[in-house]
């Protein structure tokens, strides 16, 4: 049997493995970020597979600054094809998921073979499959996969290694045109589809310079000229470019929805790199979750101390990788992937603390630094035998480790209760398990009429949310809402609680549309909750110092609803718009909105005089 044919045999059998491994989780319910994306999402509900279906299935929520069509495209024909079925969204992230594991095999093995390198000749041909095989089966990775809207990161990191084979090639290439050929491939067809499946595709021209420095030998060093003008111009322009397409100020903006500052979440972000490293080379399975929100924030450099500590660390690391250039200069390179990869979710941008899929590109380089560490280690043994007995030991324990980790976390994704209980079980301290876990129960029919345990639990978990974290708003809604639809006495003081918060805190990214989603229930309710107390909820909301006059303006435009729906005080309702417009004279909905209701008052007064 020749080799290739053993390398496809054995990735087909890592492959095999991979599915049975998710199976379990394949088949449970639409997770998190799934349901804004896709089930409540009309606009991806499509019912043809006409321009004009999949060009409006890009009219729903923006789910990034360019929209990320690719991947909403995709979502679109899902649908079209399987309904909301959560299984065959999932199964086909999996699907992207094993073709991206060939893509890894393609591009490590041409990275072996090209460059300098002090492994041996069967290292050289090994490595690539055993490093693909643990990154497919990695537990780190089961985020991406069962998480039907990452399929946003799985599509970019097809296309990103897709663009980086083509790059690669193009500079391995002696014919001008055929290098010409692969490099337009790359950086012109691949690399854009890269980033409108995800922005973070950006850092294409930074993984290139990486492998361009790692092929440098082979190139004779003019690759590596050209590249590094390359990479960083093009890097420059795509951070400018996106600078000026979000307009000044657009940072700010988005601190002024987050708990934390600028200067809070890089501190906090040199503890999550080193968990994240941890979780990659020395997994820990109650580590894992997808919500990793009960992360502490780094407030100084000593509070807590573990910051300075982190940072320290990799100052340090940095210092190696610079040691390693000369003679380990793919180790080092491989350890810069990973610090690469994070360079924009995990620096300056307002986003949440942490996320496991934001490791999926990067964790190829600290599995790949970290094999051909071993090997070179193993390497310095004396007997041949005995190097190859380690080898194999320690390369079937490894791949024994991710495999169980993996099956465990699929099977705890299979059933969205006892997922969410493990999940709190772990991150106790998380406000976002707690009340997933409070609503998860009450959409089951815990806690109903007769069920005094689950009574417990649904007021506990929601509560707890709220207390974990002082400007976390949903667990009081929640808590509300479960309350009147169960005919239980309403404690005042949960909305005493809601509506200083909503008065008060800061509203992250899910508080946006918080006026709309405290309308239903208030009408349903309102028996539950009496006109004067509703109305201080949206009152509340619409003076809000820490929130932008657009979203204080939805909680008029709300009550407003609230004044017509419930109670039907047209006059009340026009006040409440008038005030609304003044918040945002922008806003021509709202403008068209209160001259309608003018006109619909007007005629009402007119019909009954007659």
């Amino acid at each position: 049997m020749n080799s290739s044919r053993k390398y496809f045999l054995a990735y087909f059998a890592a492959c095999l493995a991979a599915i049975l491994l998710y199976l379990p989780g394949l088949g449970g319910p639409f997770l998190f970020d799934d349901h804004g994306n896709i089930v409540n999402n009309p606009a991806v509900h499509i019912a043809s597979l006409s321009w004009a279906a999949l060009s409006d299935s890009l009219s729903g929520p923006a789910a990034g600054p360019l929209g990320r069509p690719i991947s909403v495209i995709s979502f679109a024909l899902t649908y079209y094809a399987f309904g909301l079925d959560p299984f065959a969204f999932k199964a086909i992230n999996l699907s992207i998921h094993l073709l991206n594991g060939l893509l890894v095999y393609f591009l490590l093995r041409l990275l072996l073979t090209h460059s300098l390198s002090s492994l041996s000749e069967t290292a050289r041909k090994w490595l690539p499959l055993w490093v693909t095989t643990v990154w497919v089966l990695h537990p780190i990775n089961v985020t991406p996969v069962l998480m039907t809207v990452q399929r946003m990161t799985l599509l970019a990191g097809c296309f990103t290694l897709l663009a980086l084979i083509c790059h690669s090639k193009g500079l391995l290439s002696d014919a001008p045109r055929k290098r010409a050929a692969w490099l337009l491939l790359g950086w012109g067809f691949a690399w854009p589809l890269a980033v409108l499946s995800k922005e973070t595709a950006i850092l294409f021209p930074l993984y290139a310079l990486l492998m361009s420095w790692a092929l440098a030998n082979k190139t004779r060093g003019s690759g590596l000229r050209w590249s590094t003008l390359l990479g960083v111009t093009a890097t420059t322009t795509c951070a400018l470019a996106f600078m000026l397409y979000l307009g000044s100020g657009w940072l700010e903006r988005g601190y002024e929805m987050r708990s934390f500052t600028l200067y809070e979440r890089v501190l906090t972000e040199a503890r999550v790199l080193w968990l994240y490293a941890m979780q990659i080379l020395l997994p820990s399975y109650s580590k894992f979750g997808l919500h990793l929100d009960d992360i502490h924030i780094s407030r100084s450099l000593i509070d807590p101390v573990t910051t300075a500590i982190a940072i320290a660390g990799w100052l340090s690391v940095l210092l190696v990788c610079a040691l390693l250039l000369r003679k380990h200069r793919l180790i080092s390179l491989s350890i810069l992937w990973f610090l690469v990869g994070h360079s924009l979710e995990s620096t300056i941008l307002p986003l949440e603390i942490a996320h496991e899929y934001r490791n999926y590109l990067p964790a190829l380089g600290l599995l790949t630094a970290s094999a051909m560490g071993a090997v070179l280690a193993i390497q310095w043994l004396g007997k041949q035998q005995a190097r190859r007995t380690l080898t194999v030991a320690l390369a079937a324990l490894a791949l024994a480790v991710v495999s169980a980790y993996t099956g465990m976390r699929s099977l705890q994704y299979r059933d969205e209760i006892g997922w969410l209980q493990m999940e709190v079980s772990y991150h106790p301290n998380s406000p976002r398990a707690n009340y997933e876990l409070a609503a998860a129960l009450m959409k089951n029919g815990y806690g109903a009429q007769g069920d005094p345990l689950g009574d417990l639990l649904v007021q506990y978990h929601f509560l707890q949310a709220g207390k974990l974290d002082p400007s976390f708003k949903l667990g009081y809604l929640g808590v509300i809402v479960w309350a009147c639809a169960s005919e239980r006495p309403l404690d005042r003081q949960w909305l005493d609680d809601f509506e200083q918060r909503l008065g008060n805190t800061p509203f992250g990214p899910k508080d946006r549309g918080l006026a709309a989603d405290i309308l239903p229930p208030l009408i349903a309710h309102n028996s539950c909750i009496d006109r004067q107390q509703a109305m201080r909820l949206f009152i509340a909301g619409s003076t809000n110092p820490e929130i932008g006059d657009d979203i204080r303006a939805s909680f008029l435009v709300m009550a407003a609803d609230y004044e017509l729906l419930a109670h039907s005080d047209p006059d009340s309702a026009i006040q409440l718009l008038q005030q609304a417009t003044r918040l945002a004279p922008d806003k021509k909905e709202l403008r068209a909105k209160l001259d309608s209701l003018k006109l619909a008052r007007e005629r009402t007064q007119g019909s009954s005089e007659d």
